[in-house]
């Protein structure tokens, strides 16, 4: 039998897998690599695109014109995303080496795993691609091309969970430091009142001083006690301030951080086609993600963002 990519037509494609890896793969990657890598990167993967595809000529001349627009849609993924892509087909070759031995045959998985992830495969399906192995009853090349998109999908499922369990993450931070807040608050009340009460205390002893000499001394050894508790409570007031900077700080940082990931998300809105945004759930998922990481610190939505909002929303209806 042959191994069909009808499961995978609808798993993938250059745009989701872009949007999808945004929060964990795309922005982590840009922080650690220098401008000289990022740079080396860029041109290694066009060179990889520029020779698949001259290959592609060479070996399928027929199909020329049916490729060019998987090869332009590969290059607009970026070099993270197709620097995956190879790493995976290459795995799928290693693991097939002994049967998938020739230039021709090699090219082909390639080809086919990146019309797979359009999705599409009047290539993969042609009678002049087809090559069925009498002994396994199916075409290997196609084989190792429908594990390589697997490898790929579930790549940046992983790296989509990773991001989701940071969002997690840090949304329990952030209750955690608003519950502190709220305590160091009432025990800044309370500290308040107690203050307030000692004052007032201050006051009786000084009309009880008043009356008579005996009455005085009393007086001031209850002001004494009084200064003594009040000293205690301003010690508490100061503790209870300085452990609110440090909830504040924490607080402040877990933003920043979720500012970071909706200032990346924002900018590779610009890159997408809202139009994709019915056909594909993997995006709608991406601009739901987007609509709660904005409420999570109220942050309002750029241009580009409320427009895919306002999409989305519709789609809902």
């Amino acid at each position: 039998m042959k191994v069909q990519g009808t499961k995978l037509l609808n798993a993938i494609s250059f745009f989701v897998m872009v949007a999808i890896s945004l929060p964990a793969s795309a922005q982590s990657t840009d922080k650690a690599n220098t401008l000289t890598e990022q740079r080396d990167s860029e041109k290694e993967m066009d060179n990889y695109l520029k020779e698949t595809q001259s290959l592609q000529q060479q070996y399928y001349p027929n199909h020329n014109n049916y490729f060019i627009p998987i090869f332009e849609r590969a290059k607009s993924a970026g070099p993270e995303i197709v620097a995956i892509v190879k790493q995976k087909i290459q795995e799928a070759l290693d693991k097939y080496a002994e049967v998938i031995t020739t230039p021709k045959d090699q090219l082909t998985v390639h080809l086919m795993a990146m019309e797979l992830m359009m999705p599409a495969t009047e290539f993969t399906n042609h009678k002049e691609v087809v090559v069925i192995d009498p002994e396994r009853d199916l075409d290997m090349r196609q084989l190792a091309a429908n594990e390589a998109v697997q490898g790929v999908t579930k790549h940046f499922k992983d790296a989509k969970e990773r991001a989701t369990k940071e969002n997690e993450r840090a949304t329990k931070e952030n209750e955690r430091a608003t519950k502190e807040r709220e305590k160091s608050v009432q025990e800044r009340e309370r500290a308040t009142k107690e203050n307030e009460r000692a004052t007032k205390e201050n006051e009786r002893a000084t009309k009880e001083r008043e009356k008579s000499v005996q009455e005085r001394e009393r007086a001031t050894k209850e002001n004494e006690r009084a200064t003594k508790e009040n000293e205690a409570m301003q010690k508490r007031v100061a503790e209870a301030k300085a452990n609110l900077a440090k909830i504040e700080a924490r607080g402040k940082e877990v933003r920043e951080k979720l500012e970071k990931t909706i200032d990346g998300m924002e900018e590779y809105m610009n890159q997408l086609d809202i139009t994709l945004l019915p056909k594909i759930p993997q995006m709608q998922d991406f601009v739901k993600q987007y609509i709660i990481s904005c409420k999570e610190i109220e942050r309002k939505p750029n241009a580009v963002g409320q427009k895919f909002i306002d999409a989305y929303q519709k789609l809902q209806k």
